[in-house]
């Protein structure tokens, strides 16, 4: 795997990378049954205690921030993760992100089923040269967002919309084959969302070659990102 942030999951590394495993257009059907971030994260979870790995070697040489996995910015880190356990090596790779390794979902699923260790002190205990790698990475702003989608179903779809910049659009279609649930459309020279259709799975913009497409957000969902902006600050500064 390749260490980078997620809009959905907030981490893809060891864990995210089985999801490989998935062949083609499978992965979109998935994505139609487990929109949330939480589902996604058991079925995930699922899935490595099905096929875990003996060994894992994640590349962390350049890391991506932002929003990930395809939307962020590339960042030098310089370091390989390998270990046994893909819980401990991913909980590792969230610490040096920055975040706490109790936020991401398939961390905290996987400890609760008895799978790996992902409390910062025992980590630190037994890796203290991880607080010399902790960057300064910027985390996916849509997180908190997304939880409150989840959390909050009277919202629906007014929370974020995928839309495309149409100069960066080369009407691949690729967005139309990867969409589980048929909500995107070309009509004549452009592409078109039946946002009604939309479960907001994320996987256009994920997927997108040409990164045309990206994520507007409703006042709502600015004022959260703007606080979720000052929290990640402050906690850092804590």
């Amino acid at each position: 795997p390749k260490i980078k942030t997620h809009t959905l999951t907030l981490l893809t590394g060891a864990i995210k990378n089985l999801f490989g495993i998935i062949p083609g257009f499978y992965k979109s059907i998935i994505h139609k049954y487990a929109t949330r971030s939480e589902e996604l994260s058991e079925f995930l979870v699922d899935l490595y205690q099905l096929i875990p790995p003996a060994f894992t070697i994640a590349d962390a040489v350049v890391i991506m921030e932002g929003e990930g996995p395809s939307g962020g910015r590339p960042k030098d880190l310089g370091i390989i993760l390998a270990g046994s356990n893909a819980v401990e090596l991913d909980a590792c790779a969230a610490f040096l992100l920055g975040y706490d390794p109790g936020e991401i979902p398939t961390l905290t699923i996987a400890e609760s089923r008895g799978l790996g260790n992902i409390k910062t002190d025992q980590l630190l205990k037994r890796h203290p040269q991880l607080i010399r790698y902790r960057g300064d990475f910027k985390l996916p702003r849509f997180s908190l967002t997304c939880q409150l989608m989840e959390q909050a179903a009277f919202l629906g779809g007014g929370v974020i919309k995928p839309k495309v910049t149409r100069d960066k659009c080369q009407i691949c279609q690729f967005c139309i084959e990867s969409c589980p649930v048929n909500a995107i459309t070309r009509k004549k020279d452009k592409i078109e969302f039946d946002y009604d259709a939309c479960i907001r799975c994320l996987c256009c913009q994920e997927l997108c070659p040409h990164q045309a497409i990206y994520l507007q957000r409703s006042l709502l969902a600015r004022g959260i990102s703007f606080s979720y902006g000052i929290y990640t600050k402050v906690r850092k500064v804590i």
